[in-house]
């Protein structure tokens, strides 16, 4: 989780995309480096719908966004490797006026490229980690969510398992107990 100091959690898009706002500047470089160092990315638009969530938190301005012409010109892609379904380039955008390789967001939600020393702030997207466990009856089933400077927990899960802790535990397990859990974070 990023410290609360610089970044401001902007909420998440079901339970596998966790946006934190940056309201300092950094270029896009040391944007990206930041995100990474955090375990993250700069954010990833692959749909109107996440276009749309991310345009309304925003505080006015150009916010950095995870898409790049970088390694080919005229290529651009996002930074996690998604194929790219869906752009929403600003008219006459991108240009690559001044050598501009990287992606803005505008607060219309409009896109733009910029070039390397433009400085602005960004969206961090994180994604939680899962992995399957395998216990042993009896045994405690620990689960653990990120923390997120006051935020309300819900989780959910088999056989009608459901908590409101950050890290709820689940003591002497069974075998109804296994299968997904999953947590909310607001």
């Amino acid at each position: 989780v990023p410290p609360a100091a610089n970044y401001r959690y902007a909420g998440s898009i079901g339970d596998r995309h966790f946006y934190f706002f940056y309201s300092g500047t950094q270029n896009w470089n040391s944007a990206q480096a930041a995100c990474f160092a955090l375990g993250g990315h700069l954010a990833v638009i692959p749909d109107a719908a996440t276009n749309a969530y991310l345009t309304r938190n925003l505080n006015g301005g150009n916010t950095l966004i995870g898409f790049t012409d970088q390694v080919t010109e005229g290529n651009f892609q996002w930074v996690n490797g998604i194929p790219v379904t869906y752009t929403n380039w600003n008219a006459g955008e991108p240009n690559n006026s001044s050598n501009e390789d990287f992606g803005t967001m505008n607060s219309a939600g409009f896109w733009n490229d910029v070039n390397g020393t433009a400085a602005f702030n960004y969206y961090l997207e994180l994604r939680p980690v899962s992995s399957p466990a395998q216990l042993c009856a009896g045994s405690v089933l620990s689960l653990s969510a990120m923390s997120v400077s006051g935020a309300a927990y819900s989780w959910s899960g088999p056989n009608g398992f459901s908590s409101t802790q950050q890290n709820p535990q689940i003591s002497n397990v069974a075998v109804a107990a296994s299968g997904t859990y999953t947590v909310t974070i607001t």
